[in-house]
C-alpha cells in the first residue's frame, strides 16, 4: 500500500476512535445523546451536534448559519440536551453502530465496526486490554486506550464468557 493509503487507514481508525470516545463519555456519564437545542428569548431554535453544552454554544455562536436563526445575547439563550434512550452519536444509537459482535468460545472478543476497505474492530483476547485495529490491504493500524475496554464491555460480558 502507498503512504496515502496508510494515511487514509490511520485517519479512518482515528475517526472511529473519536466516535468510540464519545459513546464511552455518554456511557460513563449516563447522559445520552449528542444533540442540543438552543432557544433564544424570542423562541427561535437551532439544534446542533456537540459533546457538551459549551461546545453547542460555541458552535452556534461561531457559525453564521446558526447565528442567523438565533438572536440576542448568548447569556439569555436556553440550552437543552436532546435526551436519547441509549448512548447516541451523530443520530446513531450505540446498538446500531457495530456490524457484528463476536462473543463465542475459542475466538477473540470483537465488536466489528467496518468491513472491506478498511476493516475496523475493537477486539481483545479474554481479559487483556481492548484495542482498536484497522486493516486494509497489507496495512494495519492499532490504537490502545482504557475507553476501548469500556466500549467492548458494553457489548460483551467478559465475566461470563470464556475464551
Amino acid at each position: 500500500m502507498t503512504t496515502r493509503d496508510d494515511d487514509m487507514l490511520a485517519g479512518a481508525v482515528d475517526r472511529t476512535a473519536e466516535t468510540i470516545r464519545e459513546y464511552v463519555r455518554q456511557i460513563e456519564s449516563g447522559e445520552y445523546g449528542d444533540e442540543w437545542t438552543i432557544t433564544d428569548e424570542f423562541g427561535n431554535q437551532a439544534t446542533v451536534t456537540a459533546s457538551s453544552e459549551s461546545d453547542a454554544l460555541d458552535m452556534v455562536y461561531d457559525t453564521p448559519e446558526y447565528l442567523s436563526l438565533i438572536h440576542g445575547d448568548a447569556d439569555s439563550w436556553d440550552v437543552e440536551r436532546v435526551e436519547a434512550d441509549e448512548p447516541t452519536v451523530n443520530e446513531t444509537p450505540i446498538y446500531e453502530y457495530p456490524l457484528e459482535i463476536v462473543d463465542r468460545r475459542g475466538s477473540a472478543f470483537a465488536v466489528v465496526l467496518g468491513i472491506g476497505g478498511p476493516h475496523i474492530e475493537v477486539t481483545a483476547n479474554g481479559w487483556e486490554s481492548a484495542r482498536l485495529e484497522g486493516y486494509w490491504g497489507g496495512s494495519r493500524v492499532t490504537r490502545y486506550g482504557d475507553y476501548l475496554s469500556t466500549f467492548l464491555d458494553y457489548f460483551i460480558d467478559r465475566d461470563d464468557s470464556e475464551v
